[in-house]
């Protein structure tokens, strides 16, 4: 946990942040620019920032839709999840992994190094696809296999079924074509949906996320919102290279001084990198 935490305790102190973990908001009032927290504290602002992310999409099917959701069933984004898939050897032996972009193959690579039968499935035929073109996927491909990881392509799941009525176990992943693969453990690594549900109840316009300007400002004058949470002209955002500069437009944006030039968020082409052991894929461009 200490590898991904950025800042410790003392780095909020020294900059005089205030950090209240345990405060879930359920209310944003923008006319009187307060909000309210689960616990009853009560905050006023002058300026607010949404930065409440995202989670994972699991598409819905038979078999994914909440009550019937089987056991065997996640989604891949939080630390929990690492935490849950680091635990699950001695419970779970045959896994199908739904979703071949960055997530998904390290994913993959993780469970089939805890010794698992990992199966990664992909509904187009190039792994990666919007970072690599169709022959660096078949490298890919190959290294992988090399790794134990069973990779299937160009067909997607539709359904997900159970050992049977008694057992809400997860047993088998039903493709497309009306191939079965067998699973005790299904992971989808399928995307992500922003987290805009407060936003959208305290009256921001909302699209695929929450709509802000080149200034990083919502439909209200007070209100900004980055990071995974966030739309701006049309795009959504998974990787942190877009927003770490987002954060840096919007830290500029807030403390601007009379004469300041307004600083701007634009798009940017980024390099991607997987990460994983042994395997170095790199795309620019």
């Amino acid at each position: 946990l200490q590898s991904i935490t950025p800042c410790d305790d003392d780095w909020y102190k020294d900059r005089n942040i205030k950090v209240l973990l345990n405060h879930r908001v359920i209310k944003v009032d923008s006319q009187s620019q307060s909000l309210s927290c689960e616990n009853g504290v009560q905050l006023n602002y002058d300026k607010l920032i949404f930065a409440t992310g995202s989670h994972a999409f699991i598409p819905p099917m038979p078999g994914t839709q909440i009550p019937e959701v089987f056991n065997g069933v996640m989604g891949f984004r939080k630390l929990i999840d690492v935490d849950f898939m680091q635990q699950v050897t001695s419970r779970y032996k045959k896994t199908v992994v739904i979703g071949a972009g960055l997530l998904g193959i390290e994913a993959a690579v993780g469970l089939v190094k805890q010794g698992m039968d990992v199966t990664l499935l992909h509904r187009g035929d190039v792994l990666m696809n919007r970072q690599i073109d169709s022959k660096a996927s078949e490298l890919l491909i190959k290294e992988l296999s090399k790794r134990g990881i069973n990779v299937a392509t160009g067909h997607g799941p539709v359904a997900l079924h159970a050992a049977s009525v008694e057992n809400n176990k997860v047993c088998a992943v039903e493709l497309d074509n009306g191939d079965k693969v067998e699973a005790d453990l299904v992971i989808f690594a399928t995307g992500i949906v922003p987290s805009m549900g407060l936003a959208q109840a305290s009256g921001l316009v909302v699209g695929k996320g929450i709509c802000v300007d080149a200034k990083l400002q919502t439909s209200n004058d007070e209100i900004y919102a980055l990071g995974e949470c966030c739309e701006f002209e049309g795009n959504t955002y998974g990787l942190v290279a877009p927003i770490w500069n987002q954060a840096r437009v919007l830290a500029k944006q807030l403390t601007l001084r009379e004469n300041d030039e307004v600083p701007v968020y634009f798009e940017e082409l980024f390099a991607t990198k997987l990460k994983v052991s042994g395997i170095d894929v790199h795309s620019m461009g």
